[in-house]
Protein backbone atom coordinates (compact mmCIF):
# COMPACT_ATOMS: atom_id res chain seq x y z
CA UNK A 1 0.00 0.00 0.00
CA UNK A 2 1.37 3.42 -0.95
CA UNK A 3 2.14 5.92 1.86
CA UNK A 4 -0.65 8.22 0.65
CA UNK A 5 -3.43 5.63 0.80
CA UNK A 6 -2.13 4.31 4.12
CA UNK A 7 -2.44 7.87 5.45
CA UNK A 8 -6.01 8.17 4.07
CA UNK A 9 -7.06 4.88 5.66
CA UNK A 10 -5.73 5.95 9.08
CA UNK A 11 -7.68 9.22 8.92
CA UNK A 12 -11.05 7.98 7.68
CA UNK A 13 -13.94 9.11 9.87
CA UNK A 14 -14.90 6.62 12.56
CA UNK A 15 -18.25 6.36 14.33
CA UNK A 16 -18.13 7.86 17.79
CA UNK A 17 -20.27 7.07 20.81
CA UNK A 18 -22.16 9.87 22.53
CA UNK A 19 -20.44 11.08 25.70
CA UNK A 20 -22.10 12.97 28.50
CA UNK A 21 -20.75 16.52 28.93
CA UNK A 22 -18.39 17.01 31.82
CA UNK A 23 -16.04 19.74 33.00
CA UNK A 24 -12.40 19.07 32.27
CA UNK A 25 -10.00 19.62 35.17
CA UNK A 26 -7.99 22.84 35.08
CA UNK A 27 -4.47 22.36 33.73
CA UNK A 28 -1.98 21.20 36.34
CA UNK A 29 0.77 23.56 35.11
CA UNK A 30 -1.21 26.68 36.11
CA UNK A 31 -0.11 28.53 39.22
CA UNK A 32 -2.42 27.89 42.18
CA UNK A 33 -3.31 30.64 44.65
CA UNK A 34 -4.70 29.03 47.80
CA UNK A 35 -7.41 30.82 49.79
CA UNK A 36 -8.24 29.00 53.04
CA UNK A 37 -11.68 29.60 54.50
CA UNK A 38 -13.04 28.65 57.92
CA UNK A 39 -16.69 28.37 58.90
CA UNK A 40 -18.25 31.30 60.72
CA UNK A 41 -18.61 30.80 64.44
CA UNK A 42 -16.63 28.91 67.06
CA UNK A 43 -15.22 25.54 65.89
CA UNK A 44 -12.83 24.96 68.80
CA UNK A 45 -14.79 21.96 70.10
CA UNK A 46 -15.22 20.33 66.71
CA UNK A 47 -13.13 17.65 64.95
CA UNK A 48 -11.87 18.52 61.48
CA UNK A 49 -12.61 15.71 58.99
CA UNK A 50 -11.18 17.17 55.79
CA UNK A 51 -11.42 19.95 53.22
CA UNK A 52 -13.77 20.76 50.38
CA UNK A 53 -11.77 22.11 47.42
CA UNK A 54 -13.21 24.31 44.70
CA UNK A 55 -11.08 25.52 41.78
CA UNK A 56 -12.02 28.40 39.50
CA UNK A 57 -10.07 30.00 36.70
CA UNK A 58 -8.89 33.60 37.09
CA UNK A 59 -7.37 35.95 34.55
CA UNK A 60 -4.93 38.82 35.10
CA UNK A 61 -4.92 41.26 32.15
CA UNK A 62 -1.53 41.77 30.48
CA UNK A 63 0.50 44.69 31.78
CA UNK A 64 2.54 47.21 29.86
CA UNK A 65 5.67 48.30 31.69
CA UNK A 66 8.94 50.01 30.87
CA UNK A 67 12.34 48.33 30.96
CA UNK A 68 14.87 50.97 31.89
CA UNK A 69 18.47 50.01 31.08
CA UNK A 70 21.00 52.05 33.04
CA UNK A 71 24.46 51.43 31.61
CA UNK A 72 27.52 52.51 33.51
CA UNK A 73 30.06 54.56 31.57
CA UNK A 74 33.76 54.79 32.40
CA UNK A 75 36.39 57.11 31.02
CA UNK A 76 39.80 55.68 30.23
CA UNK A 77 42.50 57.31 32.34
CA UNK A 78 45.55 57.03 30.09
CA UNK A 79 43.89 57.35 26.70
CA UNK A 80 40.86 58.94 25.16
CA UNK A 81 37.67 56.95 24.96
CA UNK A 82 34.73 55.68 26.97
CA UNK A 83 33.84 52.18 28.11
CA UNK A 84 30.12 51.41 28.37
CA UNK A 85 28.13 48.22 28.91
CA UNK A 86 26.48 46.77 25.79
CA UNK A 87 22.71 46.50 25.53
CA UNK A 88 21.31 42.95 25.55
CA UNK A 89 20.11 41.56 22.22
CA UNK A 90 16.43 42.21 21.58
CA UNK A 91 14.13 41.11 18.72
CA UNK A 92 13.01 44.70 18.15
CA UNK A 93 14.80 47.85 19.28
CA UNK A 94 12.55 49.98 21.51
CA UNK A 95 9.51 47.86 20.79
CA UNK A 96 7.52 44.71 21.57
CA UNK A 97 6.34 41.81 19.44
CA UNK A 98 2.71 42.48 18.41
CA UNK A 99 0.28 39.59 18.85
CA UNK A 100 -1.48 40.12 15.53
CA UNK A 101 -0.12 36.94 13.95
CA UNK A 102 -0.57 34.66 16.94
CA UNK A 103 -4.13 35.71 17.81
CA UNK A 104 -5.17 37.04 14.37
CA UNK A 105 -5.77 40.41 15.96
CA UNK A 106 -5.57 43.50 13.74
CA UNK A 107 -3.25 46.29 14.80
CA UNK A 108 -6.01 48.84 15.37
CA UNK A 109 -7.53 46.60 18.06
CA UNK A 110 -4.19 46.29 19.81
CA UNK A 111 -3.92 50.06 19.61
CA UNK A 112 -7.29 50.29 21.39
CA UNK A 113 -6.10 47.88 24.09
CA UNK A 114 -2.99 49.98 24.70
CA UNK A 115 -5.12 53.12 24.80
CA UNK A 116 -7.24 51.63 27.59
CA UNK A 117 -4.01 51.37 29.58
CA UNK A 118 -3.35 55.07 28.81
CA UNK A 119 -0.50 54.25 26.41
CA UNK A 120 -0.67 55.78 22.93
CA UNK A 121 1.22 53.87 20.20
CA UNK A 122 0.83 54.91 16.57
CA UNK A 123 -0.47 52.28 14.17
CA UNK A 124 2.49 53.00 11.89
CA UNK A 125 4.81 52.11 14.79
CA UNK A 126 2.96 48.82 15.36
CA UNK A 127 3.27 48.06 11.65
CA UNK A 128 7.01 48.69 11.82
CA UNK A 129 7.28 46.22 14.71
CA UNK A 130 5.44 43.56 12.68
CA UNK A 131 7.82 44.13 9.76
CA UNK A 132 10.85 43.86 12.05
CA UNK A 133 9.51 40.56 13.43
CA UNK A 134 9.09 39.19 9.91
CA UNK A 135 12.64 40.13 8.96
CA UNK A 136 14.00 38.49 12.12
CA UNK A 137 12.10 35.26 11.36
CA UNK A 138 13.19 34.93 7.72
CA UNK A 139 15.88 32.26 8.46
CA UNK A 140 13.28 30.17 10.32
CA UNK A 141 10.84 30.62 7.42
CA UNK A 142 13.38 29.26 4.94
CA UNK A 143 13.96 26.18 7.13
CA UNK A 144 10.19 25.64 7.41
CA UNK A 145 9.83 26.00 3.65
CA UNK A 146 12.54 23.39 3.04
CA UNK A 147 10.76 20.95 5.38
CA UNK A 148 7.50 21.43 3.47
CA UNK A 149 9.22 20.53 0.20
CA UNK A 150 10.31 17.19 1.70
CA UNK A 151 6.71 16.08 2.33
CA UNK A 152 5.24 13.23 0.28
CA UNK A 153 1.75 14.81 0.22
CA UNK A 154 0.70 18.47 0.17
CA UNK A 155 -2.59 20.32 -0.12
CA UNK A 156 -2.53 23.77 -1.73
CA UNK A 157 -5.06 26.52 -2.30
CA UNK A 158 -5.04 30.27 -2.75
CA UNK A 159 -7.32 32.98 -1.42
CA UNK A 160 -7.60 36.63 -2.49
CA UNK A 161 -7.22 39.48 -0.04
CA UNK A 162 -7.26 43.28 -0.37
CA UNK A 163 -3.83 44.85 0.19
CA UNK A 164 -3.28 48.48 1.10
CA UNK A 165 -1.57 50.58 -1.54
CA UNK A 166 1.56 52.33 -0.28
CA UNK A 167 1.41 54.98 -3.00
CA UNK A 168 -2.34 55.59 -2.64
CA UNK A 169 -3.22 55.04 1.05
CA UNK A 170 -6.98 55.11 0.36
CA UNK A 171 -6.76 52.42 -2.34
CA UNK A 172 -6.24 48.66 -2.26
CA UNK A 173 -5.14 46.07 -4.81
CA UNK A 174 -5.90 42.36 -4.95
CA UNK A 175 -3.19 40.10 -3.55
CA UNK A 176 -3.16 36.34 -2.96
CA UNK A 177 -2.25 34.20 0.00
CA UNK A 178 -1.13 30.74 -1.14
CA UNK A 179 -1.50 28.15 1.60
CA UNK A 180 0.45 24.87 1.57
CA UNK A 181 -0.56 22.22 4.11
CA UNK A 182 1.19 18.99 5.07
CA UNK A 183 -1.54 16.95 6.85
CA UNK A 184 0.94 14.34 8.06
CA UNK A 185 3.36 16.67 9.87
CA UNK A 186 0.63 19.30 10.50
CA UNK A 187 2.81 21.97 8.87
CA UNK A 188 1.29 25.05 7.22
CA UNK A 189 3.18 27.43 4.95
CA UNK A 190 1.76 30.82 3.92
CA UNK A 191 3.19 32.45 0.83
CA UNK A 192 1.98 35.91 -0.24
CA UNK A 193 2.02 36.84 -3.93
CA UNK A 194 0.84 40.00 -5.63
CA UNK A 195 -0.89 37.91 -8.34
CA UNK A 196 -2.38 34.49 -9.08
CA UNK A 197 0.14 33.40 -11.70
CA UNK A 198 2.04 30.10 -11.58
CA UNK A 199 5.19 31.92 -10.44
CA UNK A 200 4.24 31.32 -6.79
CA UNK A 201 3.72 27.54 -7.00
CA UNK A 202 6.74 27.24 -9.31
CA UNK A 203 8.92 28.83 -6.64
CA UNK A 204 7.55 26.95 -3.62
CA UNK A 205 7.23 23.53 -5.31
CA UNK A 206 10.47 23.53 -7.30
CA UNK A 207 12.01 20.87 -5.00
CA UNK A 208 8.79 19.01 -4.20
CA UNK A 209 8.51 15.37 -5.43
CA UNK A 210 5.25 14.06 -4.03
CA UNK A 211 1.48 13.99 -4.25
CA UNK A 212 -0.25 17.35 -4.63
CA UNK A 213 -3.93 18.04 -3.98
CA UNK A 214 -5.40 21.23 -5.47
CA UNK A 215 -8.57 22.49 -7.14
CA UNK A 216 -7.37 22.17 -10.74
CA UNK A 217 -6.70 25.89 -11.25
CA UNK A 218 -5.23 26.45 -14.75
CA UNK A 219 -2.12 28.22 -13.49
CA UNK A 220 -1.38 25.33 -11.15
CA UNK A 221 -1.98 22.71 -13.82
CA UNK A 222 0.36 24.50 -16.24
CA UNK A 223 2.97 24.58 -13.50
CA UNK A 224 2.61 20.82 -12.98
CA UNK A 225 2.97 20.01 -16.67
CA UNK A 226 6.29 21.83 -16.73
CA UNK A 227 7.67 19.61 -13.97
CA UNK A 228 10.22 16.89 -14.60
CA UNK A 229 8.92 14.85 -11.66
CA UNK A 230 5.55 13.16 -11.21
CA UNK A 231 2.81 14.77 -9.15
CA UNK A 232 -0.55 13.21 -8.46
CA UNK A 233 -3.51 15.59 -8.62
CA UNK A 234 -6.12 14.41 -6.10
CA UNK A 235 -9.37 16.32 -5.81
CA UNK A 236 -11.95 13.75 -4.64
CA UNK A 237 -9.96 12.72 -1.55
CA UNK A 238 -11.02 15.90 0.29
CA UNK A 239 -14.26 14.22 1.42
CA UNK A 240 -12.26 11.78 3.56
CA UNK A 241 -11.02 14.59 5.78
Amino acid sequence: MSPLFAFIKRHQKKSSTTKLPCRNPLSAHLRREEIRLEPEGDVSGLKKIGNETTEELEYVPPELYVKKYIRAKYAKLESEGIVIAALPKRPIDKGIVPQSRMDHQPLYRQQQQFRRQKVEIAERTLGGWVKACGEALLPLYEIHRALMQQAFYLMVDETPLPVLNRIKPDKTHLGYHWVYYDPVAKFVLFDYRSGRSRAGPNDILKNFHGYLQCDGYTGMMTSLRDRQFWLGLLCSCATLF
